[in-house]
């Protein structure tokens, strides 16, 4: 995951030296991208669940592989036309007329891109829920790699070859996209042999849509809450909008070190509940509460101890820096209490039980959405922050209590 983010920071870096309106064409249609694109990843891996249970069993395993590759490439072409029609979403919204003709082939060639992410992103739900999520690696590998090649030769150019600014760095993107792509199939196909795509087999593709759709819902709520928080920010003020900006990116570091944690458990849990085992299924939640305490305690002891240090690196701003140094306390229960989140959706969705996830999102992001503006406007970044991290506790309780009344009906029957 992280992987995958140096190479965006690679591309907007490239883009930094163009004109400004090349790097806001890219930045609008990465903000429509970046929720797709989580979107069918939250998606697709609501597939894992189905193949754990069967890892070691080919003839079981092949035809659930070949339906999740059937859901990727639905939610790829879903994600797609969104990004196709860009344009007329820049017109209506009013974007500036020179950042819109700067768009160019960018939306098609990021539709084409989201299409090789659903499909890679398939396979490397397939390797995690297989016990292989080593293998998940490569494909980010080559991706970052042929990044940083491609990037400042497409975008700039070298020598006689002209570089194509905006263009160039989705052209440069598509292709990395599509090696990795190659190389998350290669992977998964040396550990299961030959998989193809088979015939569609639409009651199963339901089965797994029933549980993918849900995540891909929690996914656009969560997106759609934290655009509204960065909106509330904004209106509090210049240094509040830049304080927030790098408090939310500090959770990211944390909020990825829990999704990875919580992926790595859905594999154990499914074959937990295909034997009925509750008790087992309860203690690797617990345990992987453990494993995510201790690297969040470390980053995030890290970020109240060296405060504004840590704020010097994103900002030359001594005031930005000392709001955001004072924020840290609150970052840290935020972000901690948000990788805990992480835990019991996972293991929702190992009970195959995402319809609940969505609707305590909605029900509680919801009001955070509603709550926003009024606590920022009375109370400014900390009141933000107060009520972020109010949502995140009562997501957690609602999430662990769901997740205990799910487990226990998963128990056998008494006979």
């Amino acid at each position: 995951m992280l992987v995958d983010l140096v190479a965006m920071t690679i591309v907007l870096a490239g883009l930094g030296t163009q004109a400004t309106a090349s790097l806001a064409a890219f930045t609008f249609a990465s903000s429509v991208q970046a929720p797709a694109s989580a979107a069918v990843a939250g998606a697709l891996r609501g597939v894992m669940p189905f193949i754990a249970p069967y890892k070691g069993d080919r003839e079981k395993v092949i035809p659930v592989l070949r339906d999740g590759r059937w859901l990727a490439l639905g939610f790829g072409l879903a994600g797609g036309a969104v990004l196709l029609v860009l344009p007329l979403l820049a017109l209506a919204i009013g974007v500036p007329a020179d950042v819109r003709q700067e768009l160019g082939f960018l939306p098609l060639l990021m539709a084409l891109g989201l299409i090789f992410q659903a499909i890679k992103q398939s396979a490397g739900s397939a390797l995690i829920a297989l016990d292989r999520s080593g293998d998940v690696m490569w494909p980010g590998m080559v991706e970052t790699v042929l990044a940083i090649v491609l990037s400042p030769v497409m975008i700039h150019g070298i020598g006689a070859i002209p570089g194509y600014g905006v263009n160039g760095a989705g052209a440069a993107l598509l292709i990395a996209s599509g090696f990795g792509t190659v190389v998350a199939d290669w992977r998964l196909r040396r550990l299961q042999g030959p998989i193809g795509w088979g015939t569609p087999r639409p009651r199963d593709l339901w089965a797994l849509a029933r549980v993918s759709i849900p995540l891909a819902g929690t996914a656009l709520t969560k997106f759609g809450t934290l655009s509204i928080l960065a909106v509330a920010a904004a209106r509090i003020g210049t240094l509040e909008t830049a304080a927030h900006g790098v408090l939310a990116y500090l959770v990211n570091l944390v909020k990825y070190a829990a999704t990875a944690v919580g992926q790595a458990t859905v594999p154990t849990m499914s074959r937990f509940v295909r034997d009925h085992d509750t008790k087992s299924v309860r203690k690797t939640v617990w345990d992987a509460f453990t494993v995510i305490t201790v690297p969040s305690a470390v980053v995030l002891g890290g970020f109240l101890f060296l405060g504004s240090p840590v704020a010097g690196l994103f900002t030359d701003d001594p005031a930005v820096q000392a709001l955001t140094a004072g924020m840290m306390p609150l970052l840290a229960l935020s972000a901690l209490v948000e990788a805990f989140v992480a835990v019991p959706g996972f293991a929702l969705t190992a009970l195959r039980k995402t319809s609940v996830t969505l609707k305590s999102y909605l029900v509680i992001y919801g009001m955070l959405s509603l709550a926003a503006v009024p606590a920022a406007t009375a109370f400014g970044l900390t009141g933000l922050w107060v009520a972020l991290s109010s949502a995140n506790v009562a997501l957690l309780g609602t999430q662990m209590l769901a997740f205990y009344r799910n487990s226990a009906k998963n128990a056998p029957v008494p006979s």
